[in-house]
């Protein structure tokens, strides 16, 4: 919360420099326009002294300012921010080099909160991301060259962990696990460059086992149970391809059997009642 204060008060300072700046020109001890109409939605002017160096500012249809910045050599290039208007809040903080993005990126959400923290390297996502809900932070990963890379955290509305996994170039690979809201194990998979492998287990938030699956490259195959919330078996059966296949067994809450269900691929090919 400090942080996110800190962040918030640094580019509201940084804000008002960087439109004063913009605004007005100061040279030989005067102060002057900085703008001039190109177009009907944009003005932009050279600044004296400064070859190559334009400030720019992009009004909507209101004639209200939605963004300004700066051109280099007619890219983008440093302090950029956006404006929701008809409030003149801030929306987005960016900084660019030669039209690209570069360095922190901030946005805020219209009460101010921030709503999203990235940063940039040569135009690509590169370090931490942080995404925010309600002024929390939401998520929290990490990204490489514009791909996910690294640890990757989600969290509920309440701050606990909500997902915990890790990526290789893009891709999810290892031990990624999900927890419920009041911090239990809801399920834990097994990742191999982004396919699920392995054996599943998936839990009720009492601790209570929920099901057993098996995967192979993203799909299920293997054998499948579940379980009521009262430990009982619910259903068991196989799957081939991500398909149910072959006989399947059917429980009510008490645990005894109430039906058998015979599959070819996922296709019901008969259903056979059992006695209570």
């Amino acid at each position: 919360m400090l942080y996110s204060c800190t962040l918030l008060f640094m580019y509201r300072l940084f804000l008002i420099i960087s439109l004063a700046c913009l605004l007005t020109t100061t040279t030989n001890g005067q102060t002057m326009p900085a703008f001039k109409a190109v177009g009907s939605d944009t003005l932009i002017t050279n600044l004296p002294g400064q070859p190559g160096f334009q400030n720019v500012v992009i009004k909507d249809y209101n004639k209200q300012v939605t963004e300004t910045g700066q051109y280099l050599n007619g890219l983008r290039h440093g302090q950029w921010v956006t404006l929701y208007q008809p409030d003149s809040l801030i929306h987005t903080l960016s900084i660019y080099e030669k039209g690209l993005l570069n360095g922190l990126s901030l946005s805020f959400e219209k009460n101010m909160q921030l709503e999203d923290e990235a940063n940039y390297a040569n135009g690509k996502l590169n370090g931490i991301h942080r995404a925010y809900k309600h002024g929390k932070v939401e998520i929290l990963e990490n990204y490489q060259n514009g791909q996910l890379h690294g640890s990757y955290l989600k969290y509920h509305s309440n701050g606990k962990i909500q997902e915990q996994s890790t990526y290789k170039n893009g891709l999810k690979n290892g031990k990624a696990t999900w927890y419920y809201d009041n911090g239990e194990l809801l399920t834990e998979y097994n990742y191999v460059n982004g396919n699920i492998n392995g054996k599943i287990q998936s839990f009720y938030k009492d601790k209570t086992l929920r099901t057993e699956t098996e995967y192979l490259n993203n799909e299920m195959n293997g054998l499948f149970k579940s379980y009521y919330e009262n430990g009982k078996p619910k259903e068991e059966g196989r799957y081939v391809n991500g398909k149910k296949n072959d006989e399947w067994k059917y429980f009510n809450e008490e645990g005894k059997p109430v039906k058998t269900v015979q599959y070819k691929m996922g296709a019901v090919v008969k259903e056979t009642p059992l006695n209570k």
